[in-house]
């Protein structure tokens, strides 16, 4: 007996047809029966993902011994998966109920159901009579958990260092780490994904809605890596760069927070998921393109089946485990990592102590916006979680600092009309008029360039002699000023 070891049993059969085997082997293992069914292949694939050693289960009370590989086989898939998952080694199949349990038997039905022979490490056939004669059935038992524990046995250790026997692959499970699912679909119409994922990450699910932003940033600091979700059912396949996209913000934080690296997609209920509609969707959604690791395709007759359906997971997977593996530890010689946005903290703490100098010798209402603006990004950057829900979290908190410099302007112009408080009044409501417009990828370049034309024109207008003394003071100025255009583009 191996402590901690799981062996599972899966059959289409009730577990009351097996638990003369169940109750005999829960003495050494910890035994989890599992049904098979027509519809629960992701859940099947979770469970083999969490046992050490399976046991598939079939009585011959079903109809016949269609196993695999003959007409109308009942687990063709289940026996290939558990075969790649867990190794040939570690699966065994037991047939009951039959007629005949001799070597004769075995061998004709190894002959037409090979897959039994080269998927598994052996079939152990039982009659009807060897279960009610207590004799024969413990020296069968016995044989089965002979088996089982050979199986279970630990691997020696080679000087190559060869890992021990483990039903979990050890390059894509990363323990400890977090994997969010964040859609506007309801958690039911992804559980497929949801479902196999949690047999090697925590998975979090995330429903998003007009109204939860911070919220959704919130979780996003809690994650690892990031699955945005989008059903075709929902109309149509509009995330980003399109009209009423559904995502824009969303893939944007996900990657700035993330990293793109981290980041995937998956499009769920389509009617095509080839090479040609992937690179449809990514030439009129540039943004999937550059801020997602890739996109996920996924059809309704994929989803049907159980090969196709277990190719796509696995690709998914993969994914994600190459995004969450560490990167490569440096060898000798070749310096120490260095510690990626240092100088951008140091800056931004220097510019917030500036800021404050400014407020305090001068307190009016431009300071005082300016000093609140830098102070709560400088705790952001130097990453109190505290602070993360509720400061400068891109278009709804830039949209509220781009308004109140928009009503700035507005009243600088009506106390002090002049062309040049008319022009950055204009400028600034075309700022906050931005993010109720939809982007379009052929004008992205525009958009861009908006939010720098009240920056530059404050630049220009503190370049006159008669609003600063030296040109030190002047860049010194627009550095402190500089978070207008944070403000107008969005963090």
């Amino acid at each position: 007996m191996v402590v901690g070891q799981t062996v599972g049993i899966f059959s289409r059969s009730g577990e009351v047809e097996y638990r003369w085997l169940s109750d005999v082997l829960s003495g050494f293992w910890t035994v989890t029966p599992f049904t098979i069914t027509n519809s629960n292949f992701p859940a099947f694939c979770d469970q083999i993902y969490r046992c050490s050693f399976a046991i598939l289960y079939h009585s011959r009370n079903r109809g016949r011994v269609n196993i695999t590989d003959v007409t109308d086989s009942l687990y063709d898939e289940e026996v290939k998966l558990m075969s790649e998952v867990l190794g040939k080694e570690h699966v065994i199949a037991v047939i009951d109920d039959l007629d005949d349990s001799s070597d004769e038997a075995k061998n004709r039905i190894l002959s037409h159901q090979h897959s039994l022979r080269v998927r598994t490490q052996d079939i152990f056939l039982v009659t009807t009579q060897e279960k009610t004669n207590h004799n024969l059935l413990r020296r069968k038992v016995e044989n089965i958990k002979s088996i089982i524990a050979n199986g279970m046995t630990p691997m020696s250790i080679e000087d190559d260092d060869t890992p021990v026997s483990v039903s979990v692959p050890q390059d894509i499970m990363v323990v400890g780490q977090t994997v969010g699912i964040f859609s506007r679909s309801g958690e039911v119409e992804y559980r497929w994904l949801s479902d196999v994922l949690r047999g090697f990450w925590t998975v979090t699910p995330f429903t998003i809605t007009n109204s939860n932003f911070p919220a959704f940033c919130d979780q996003i600091y809690r994650c690892s890596f990031a699955i945005l979700y989008h059903s075709r059912n929902r109309g149509r396949v509009n995330i980003t760069d399109v009209t009423d996209s559904l995502y824009d913000e969303e893939v944007t934080f996900m990657s700035e927070v993330l990293g793109k690296a981290h980041v995937i997609a998956v499009i769920d209920d389509l009617d095509d998921s080839s090479d040609e509609a992937k690179h449809r969707i990514l030439s009129h959604q540039h943004s999937l393109r550059v801020r997602t690791q890739d996109i996920f395709l996924v059809t309704t007759q994929e989803k049907a089946n159980h090969n196709l359906l277990r190719r796509k997971i696995e690709n998914i997977r993969s994914a994600i485990a190459n995004g969450l593996r560490p990167p490569p530890i440096e060898g000798p010689g070749e310096g120490p990592p260095q510690k990626k946005g240092a100088a951008m903290k140091l800056a931004i703490s220097a510019l917030t102590i500036l800021s404050f100098r400014n407020a305090y010798h001068a307190p009016n209402y431009r300071n005082g916006l300016l000093l609140i603006f830098w102070t709560s990004l400088t705790l952001k950057v130097l990453s109190f979680r505290v602070c993360k829900p509720v400061l400068p979290l891109g278009s709804r908190a830039s949209l509220l600092l781009s308004s109140t410099m928009a009503v700035m302007s507005i009243y600088d112009t009506w106390h002090r009309p002049s062309a040049l408080h008319v022009t950055g009044s204009l400028l600034w409501i075309i700022c906050c008029c931005k993010y109720f417009l939809p982007r379009r990828p052929s004008s992205g370049l525009v958009w861009r360039l908006i939010p720098y034309g009240p920056v530059l024109l404050t630049l220009w207008k503190m370049w006159q002699p008669s609003h600063v003394e030296t040109m030190l003071q002047a860049i010194s100025y627009f550095v402190v000023r500089s978070p207008l255009i944070l403000a107008a583009e969005g963090i």
